[in-house]
């Protein structure tokens, strides 16, 4: 059973799993993102109205009208119940429940799913084995050009979660993230304008304002 805590510590890595820090990898601002990238033109009344109701910011009323546009089938309804589960946004925080939706809807189809079902497992798997497969899952996904587990490796990247820390890894996972027009691209564009604002250590990343400026510019564009 998935734990906010984890049972056993593995290894150096494994002491972060499923803590704030861990979470903090797939529970970002923005992670309802998908309701701005998706198709909105056949969804049901109360999928529209819990669209409207979350962008509000008013979580537990949008959280009833997912659940009852998941009882005609939704998938994305399903996907958006994982992510408030998974975030404990207008519910309790359950991670158990949160991959049980995450799997209802990526096995019929929602490859969004799939993908917040990967992240959740890398940030609080079962066991090393649930880590590892949910990693390399994440890698073919930001190698597929998916936005969104590119953006989350950079940042675990940057972390040193699941990997040794490399921020110079970190840029080249954030700045494709950055070059798509997914939801992930005004974050990214966020954390590279402030990575090279500040600069960053071991490896050295050197502060650089023109890159800082233009990156922080594309965020600003985006509304971050």
């Amino acid at each position: 059973m998935k734990s906010p805590v984890p049972a056993i510590i593995l290894s150096s890595f494994f002491a972060l799993l499923g803590s704030p820090v861990a979470l903090s990898v797939i529970a970002l601002p923005g992670s309802v993102g998908i309701l701005q990238d998706a198709d909105a033109s056949e969804w049901s009344k109360d999928m529209k109205e819990g669209a409207r109701l979350v962008a509000e910011g008013l979580d537990e009323q949008a959280f009833e009208k997912f659940a009852l546009a998941s009882r005609s089938g939704e998938l994305i309804a399903y996907h958006m119940l994982g992510v408030m589960h998974r975030d404990g946004r207008g519910t309790a925080r359950d991670l158990v429940l949160a991959e049980e939706c995450f799997i209802k809807a990526a096995s019929e189809g929602d490859s969004f799913a799939g993908q917040e079902l990967a992240l959740l497992r890398f940030a609080a798997p079962s066991d090393s084995e649930e880590f590892s497969t949910a990693r390399a899952q994440l890698e073919k996904f930001a190698q597929e050009g998916k936005s969104r587990p590119q953006l989350q490796l950079g940042i675990a990247n940057l972390e040193g979660y699941g990997f040794t820390a490399d921020a110079a890894r970190a840029t080249k996972y954030l700045k494709s993230a950055a070059s798509g027009d997914g939801h992930a691209k005004a974050e990214a564009a966020y954390l590279l304008g402030k990575l090279y604002r500040d600069g960053h250590k071991a490896p050295d990343v050197d502060s650089d304002m023109e890159k800082a400026e233009f990156w922080l510019r594309i965020a600003a564009e985006k509304r971050h």
